[in-house]
């Protein structure tokens, strides 16, 4: 049986840097996604092979594209969601993703460190206001569940 998506949850750290406390919901998330973790090939052919022959490099694990709808109480949001700063680790923080309901009803959770890389904001005529973003993960994920 498939994970229900209901239930979903991404979580921040109030506090910039490691470690930090995951301690605050991002409101109200529609959609989120875990994008592109890959690994480096590495070419290790020589003249001599009659095939190619490749090996593992270093696993990139992507980013995190979430959109939601803006909480009225989103404040305090903004200040640990905004796109990191040029001042070194200013808005490094410690996220946690969980898919369902929880891990023990068959859903998995994703803890990482990252830093939000773009925050757009949308605003329309009869329409909820709206963000979208995506954070760059740094590091290991620890998956559980």
């Amino acid at each position: 049986m498939a994970i229900v998506s209901s239930g979903t949850l991404l979580r921040v750290a109030s506090t910039a840097g490691s470690p930090g406390t995951v301690n605050t919901d991002v409101g109200e998330v529609t959609s989120v996604s875990l994008d592109g973790i890959t690994v480096a090939e590495i070419d290790v052919s020589s003249i001599s092979d009659s095939v190619k022959a490749f090996i593992c490099g270093n696993r990139d694990n992507g980013t995190i594209s979430c959109s939601l709808n803006m909480p009225t109480n989103s404040t305090g949001l903004f200040s640990y969601l905004r796109p990191a700063t040029y001042a070194a680790g200013a808005d490094y923080r410690k996220f946690t993703l969980r898919f369902g309901a929880n891990t023990t009803t068959g859903g998995f959770q994703l803890a990482f460190n990252g830093y939000v890389t773009t925050f757009n904001v949308s605003a329309g005529v009869d329409a909820a206001v709206t963000a979208d973003m995506t954070i760059r993960i740094d590091g290991n994920i620890t998956w559980t569940g």
